[in-house]
């Protein structure tokens, strides 16, 4: 073997490797799987996820599938019975006039349908639908083209497709009814121009990217509201101001990073994680200042959560005595900080907050209960006699004190 063909190799695995995490995550139809995972039937190729109880379904020959035609709910293999989750791609199934969707269905993309010339969508004001049994408006798969101005989308659509709206550049206003309880991923990237959107009060995940470098200037997010993902508004130069309901428990990594117009942003007292670099490049954000680092506050507290150190140089902090959650990351860089108090009032301790191999000893009080991964990465004792799980935490050693 020449070392021609070793580069060359080489060079392939790479580039595959790069395309797979350009985004830094996938969803569930483009998660490679091996071949024990992976069946076909009936002109269908299933893609099984054993540890979630669900499976993924692709077309596997498209001369095979013509006309009408149903994907089940549920498959059956080797004596277990999968309920079909996701949609994969189907792309050039020519002969497909029709498509019945199971309404177990939580994830599809927008292009799964691609090059299916004689397929039939159900349309309602600009935008593109297809149906269920009893419902054809169950899911919301793309705008019509991406000269749409304005979107209602129509009652009784139960799902949004991932990047249903990509691109819609002149995309103004939308707005969905109470039916909507699952938004894909990335379904408005890029609509600059977006202004203004009203959001189902059954939605419980503003997903991945959702919202990534829109023209949106503020939000109101539905009490019904769990999870703010991985950059969910990230890149929204114009947003002003957020309130985040009393129902998130999760703020994730870069959720609001690079507003450059973001000035105040709400936390709710129910916050259990504060992702990494929630607020990165946030410029005019105005957060709260205590000793060496920043908080963000919730109503009545403008020091609930600690979101990163001030200067990376600092050699002590002592953290607010009102603050409860200190974030992920929170203190990324401090090599030098040898000396850090942590309050009887903090309750969360987020992942790899502390990863300061200058500080030979910190003690944690018991009002904290939740501690993330390498939360004291390099830190040499740790001092905690509270219940919570999984120590040492990345420390060198944790003494029950």
């Amino acid at each position: 073997m020449n070392i021609e063909f070793l580069i060359c190799f080489a060079v392939v695995l790479l580039l595959v490797y790069l395309f797979n995490h350009r985004d830094g995550r996938k969803s569930n139809s483009e998660i490679p799987q091996t071949e024990e995972d992976v069946w076909r039937e009936g002109g269908l190729s299933y893609h099984c996820y054993d540890d979630e109880g669900f499976v993924s379904v692709s077309c596997a020959n498209p001369s095979m599938l013509k006309g009408a035609f149903t994907i089940p709910s549920k498959v059956e293999r080797d004596g277990v019975v999968y309920e079909v989750k996701c949609i994969g791609f189907f792309k050039g199934c020519s002969g497909l006039t029709s498509i019945r969707l199971p309404d177990s269905v939580v994830d599809i993309p927008s292009d799964a349908f691609e090059d299916c010339e004689r397929l039939k969508y159900n349309e309602y004001d600009g935008a593109l639908y297809l149906g269920t049994l009893y419902n054809p408006y169950f899911a919301l798969i793309k705008a019509r083209d991406e000269k749409i101005r304005s979107c209602r989308v129509q009652e009784g659509c139960e799902l949004i497709a991932s990047s249903a709206f990509l691109g819609c550049k002149e995309l103004v206003s939308v707005e969905m009814p109470d039916s909507v309880t699952i938004i894909g991923e990335s379904a408005f990237f890029e609509c600059s121009k977006l202004r203004s959107v009203v959001l189902s009060d059954a939605l419980k995940e503003i997903s991945y990217g959702l919202f990534r470098s829109s023209g949106l200037t503020s939000i109101a997010l539905p009490k019904s509201l769990q999870t703010i993902d991985f950059l969910a508004f990230s890149d929204c130069k114009n947003l002003v101001s957020v309130t985040v309901p009393d129902s998130v428990s999760c703020v994730d990594d870069n959720a609001f990073a690079f507003c450059d117009s973001l000035t105040s942003v709400v936390l709710p007292k129910s916050l259990e994680n504060l992702g990494c670099e929630v607020f990165e490049e946030d410029k005019n954000m105005n957060f709260s200042s205590f000793d060496n680092a920043l908080y963000l506050g919730c109503e009545g507290n403008p020091y609930f959560a600690l979101v990163k150190a001030k200067d990376e140089n600092m050699v002590t902090c002592e953290i607010h005595e009102s603050c409860e959650i200190i974030a992920d990351s929170a203190f990324e860089g401090c090599a030098e900080l040898k000396k850090l108090v942590i309050p009887n009032s903090v309750r969360f301790i987020g992942a790899y907050a502390f990863p300061c191999p200058a500080i030979e000893m910190l003690t944690v009080p018991d009002s904290v209960t939740k501690i993330g991964k390498d939360a004291f990465e390099e830190v040499g004792v740790v001092c905690y006699s509270g219940n919570a799980e999984g120590s040492p935490w990345g420390a060198e050693e944790v003494r029950k004190e």
